[in-house]
């Protein structure tokens, strides 16, 4: 498969945001030369043994022998031996390679174009997709340098020149149609840019993640719901609540007019309708696999109410949400339809996200119930919450049928 250039343009100062030739220069030199190959007295036995090795009969040794001259500074005789093997075997890429290398260091102007056949002959070639990596930088080709990352990535080969690269398509319009198109392809290294994201995504670039997201959300390879939920983790180990949960709301297509529940999904019909096994953010109601039976979703005449068992260890959670409340007190009820008298298996508790740390409660309406109305109060250094519902009890007792929560 020869590899072919793209056309797309972008300013010089864009290069230089996007830092691509100075970061393939970081690692180019060292590949292209010794790409892997044995230390110096290693490399001193294999010349003696190939040093009467006529290139014109053994193109591939001779491009071996070549490729050694190169690493240990004789560009010459390296550009000399490699010309041989070529000529004999056009299509071996390494002799063709080194010949370009060499003359590149000898400050030939033919090594440009050597560079290049050696480039549409040696597609799976790293030390040459390097070199075609920063002559496409060089040339500001946005698409012909995504083009070789994404060669190079598919091989997983490179990850420190590939994976910063593949990030760097973010900073501005133009690389960001490029990485769309390339990602609409299915990549094998697709999920590895996502585990990426999720990992080390700068802050700096999250407005171009999301515009990614909405231009990959019109072609045939949509975002998926773990790949936005990736980006969403990494936007919340920032400490940005507020991004993360307008960036979950907008892309999953929630009624503008439910935007502003606290909780989210207060009557309990999106996680009832929820398909199993479908990806959850902590924006919504998470059910905790323990829960068995304790936890279930009924249909009362037009509405969706929560039914709560005893049955689980007292203390286990049941439900839970991550709010970002304000400072100051708040007040949780529960339109608790059924099971109001005597002690209720199931209490609600606010906790500080980052800490676990979990925050006084008082219970209006006695300790027997922790359900229908409690008052918290959120201090300065708590942005994030987490809401959770708990049991209470073990066994005995009536369940307790919720129609919806607030917190207000």
């Amino acid at each position: 498969m020869p590899m072919k250039f793209g056309s797309t343009k972008v300013s010089p100062a864009a290069v230089v945001r996007i830092g691509i030739a100075g970061l393939v220069g970081a690692f180019l030199l060292p590949a292209v030369v010794a790409n892997g190959m044995a230390n110096y007295a290693e490399e001193e036995r294999e010349i003696a043994m190939l040093r009467d090795v006529d290139p014109a009969r053994f193109p591939d040794a001779g491009a071996r022998l070549a490729e050694l001259r190169l690493r240990l500074g004789d560009p010459a005789g390296a550009a000399r031996i490699g010309l041989v093997a070529a000529t004999h075997d056009p299509l071996n890429v390494r002799a063709v390679r080194v010949v370009g290398l060499a003359r590149e260091m000898l400050e030939d102007r033919s090594a440009t174009p050597i560079m290049r056949q050696a480039l549409r002959l040696g597609w799976r070639d790293t030390p040459t997709l390097l070199w075609g990596l920063r002559d496409a930088a060089e040339r500001e080709d946005v698409e012909g340098v995504l083009e070789i990352v994404d060669a190079l990535a598919r091989r997983q080969v490179q990850g420190e020149v590939t994976r910063p690269l593949l990030m760097a398509a973010l900073v501005d319009e133009v690389s960001r149609i490029a990485f769309v198109e390339r990602l609409a392809q299915e990549p094998s290294w697709r999920e590895a840019f996502f585990n990426d994201v999720q990992a080390s995504l700068d802050p700096a670039v999250f407005d171009g993640m999301e515009d990614v997201f909405e231009r990959m959300a019109a072609t045939s390879s949509p975002p998926r719901p773990s790949e936005r939920l990736r980006y969403i983790e990494r936007v919340l180990q920032t400490g940005d609540f507020e991004r993360a949960r307008a960036f979950w709301m907008r892309s999953s297509d929630i009624d503008v007019s439910a935007r502003s529940d606290v909780p989210f999904d207060p009557r309990f019909e999106h996680v009832a309708s929820r398909a199993p096994g479908a990806p959850v953010s902590r924006f919504e109601w998470n059910v905790n696999n323990g829960a068995g039976r304790s936890v279930a979703f009924e249909t009362r005449g037009d509405r969706t109410v929560l039914r709560v068992t005893p049955g689980s260890n007292p203390g286990s959670v049941l439900l839970s949400q991550s709010l970002g409340l304000a400072p100051g007190t708040h007040v949780i009820r529960s339109e608790v339809l059924e099971g109001s008298g005597g002690t209720l298996p199931a209490e609600w508790q606010l906790l500080c996200a980052a800490s676990e740390t979990p925050l006084v409660r008082r219970y209006t309406r006695g300790t027997q119930d922790r359900l229908s109305r409690i008052e918290v109060t959120v201090p300065e250094n708590c942005p994030v919450q987490t809401l959770r519902l708990n049991s209470t009890s073990v066994f005995g007792g009536a369940p307790v049928i919720i129609g919806s929560v607030t917190v207000d």
